[in-house]
């Protein structure tokens, strides 16, 4: 598959005020992938994939990139109850912004391994990890393990533990800006470590689950003052709670979730809203139509420095619908798979003011969600 997408847009420029300053960006995308079968029970699966990205905030002002990512993964059965996942992957990214003048040039490997194994009907374990090796760094391994318990056919139960890691960014270890923001090549990998626990129910038409989380961050990426740095821990911990409800010619879903963030002191951090909500029905009970309304809850969050917002900030409701007409319906003679859809978008044209950290003493919080919107879809089906 490929795709081309570009986008011209306004926005802030520093400090967070007028006026606007124009942003085009332009990407190009292509995906190719292979798939063969050795057996029934084995297959290999081959997959490339090259991102050009192309960012000019001004004249003077342009971000190229070049990303390349390749990636081969075997997939076999050892026995009745025990699978095998094998693959391995190399990407190479390149790259110069131009106003502060530097180029960069990264390379990350990685090999990776799972098996599971099911020594009875109502369990499955897991059990697997990955190496990789990003430039300028030593090797990392990440492991991963879990069970899985089925109860009785409705109720069952997950415990998953795992590590992962993040590569520095381009702009963190190359960003070249005097005085302002500098990229340090020997950043460390930040690295988080999670247990999540799960208990489900699941029917033909009902399903249910309450998921459980807690997590460290390590090495954790910043630039306190004017370079990027390694820094402290962060933990966080949380749980989400999800529905699903299929009634007659009604779909109806919601879930809500919980998450806290603290630093090693104990501060709590990451100036997000810790409740998040959505609830969504759809109903198709008129032939030919199909209708849905959904409803995305942020709660409110504190901020800091105390500026134009104060230390709050309010929650706020994104209401949406979306109704979607089969014209072969309603237009006999019209081929099949013609659909109109229109959508309506944050229909009490909220604001969505979130927390913004680079200048919090002036502007603590900027409109982050567009206004009341309404857009018009035609498809075909070939």
């Amino acid at each position: 598959n490929a795709f081309t997408t570009y986008k011209d847009n306004d926005q802030f420029t520093v400090p967070n005020v007028f006026p606007f300053e124009s942003s085009q960006k332009k990407q190009h995308f292509i995906d190719l992938g292979y798939e063969h079968h050795f057996s029934e029970n084995w297959r290999l699966n081959l997959n490339g994939s090259f991102t050009n990205f192309q960012q000019r905030f001004t004249e003077l002002s342009d971000i190229l990139s070049d990303d390349y990512l390749a990636e081969a993964t075997i997939f076999g059965a050892l026995s009745e109850r025990t699978n095998l996942t094998l693959g391995g992957s190399y990407r190479f990214v390149s790259g110069q912004e131009n106003i502060f003048p530097y180029d960069f040039i990264t390379r990350q490997a990685g090999l990776y391994a799972q098996i599971d194994h099911k020594p009875v009907d109502w369990l499955k374990l897991i059990a697997g990890g990955q190496i990789n090796k990003p430039d300028n760094v030593g090797r990392d391994f990440s492991p991963r393990a879990g069970a899985v318990v089925h109860f009785n056919e409705n109720w069952g139960m997950k415990i998953l533990y795992g590590k992962a890691f993040r590569s520095a960014s381009p702009q963190e270890q190359f960003a070249n800006i005097p005085a302002t923001l500098i990229g340090n090549p020997n950043l460390n990998p930040e690295k988080i470590e999670t247990v999540d626990a799960q208990i489900f129910y699941q029917t033909k038409n009902y399903n249910a689950s309450l998921t459980l989380f807690q997590s460290k961050q390590s090495d954790v990426i910043t630039a306190p003052i004017d370079e990027y740095q390694n820094g402290g821990d962060i933990r966080s911990h949380g749980g989400t709670f999800e529905a699903k409800a299929l009634l007659d010619d009604w779909a109806i879903d919601g879930s809500i979730s919980y998450q806290d963030n603290e630093d090693q002191q104990g501060t709590s951090i990451f100036q997000t809203p810790n409740w998040v909500g959505k609830a969504a029905a759809t109903y198709t009970g008129v032939d030919g139509i199909s209708f849905n309304m959904s409803d995305q809850y942020y709660g409110s969050s504190d901020t800091q420095g105390g500026g134009s917002l104060g230390n709050n900030l309010p929650s706020y409701h994104i209401i949406s619908t979306n109704v979607t007409f089969d014209l072969h319906h309603f237009v006999p003679h019209m081929r099949e798979g013609i659909n109109l859809s229109v959508a309506a978008y944050n229909l009490l044209d909220e604001d969505g003011i979130t927390s913004q950290l680079n200048n919090p003493f002036i502007v603590n919080g900027i409109e982050s969600r567009p206004g009341r919107s309404v857009f018009a879809t035609l498809r075909f089906a070939f």
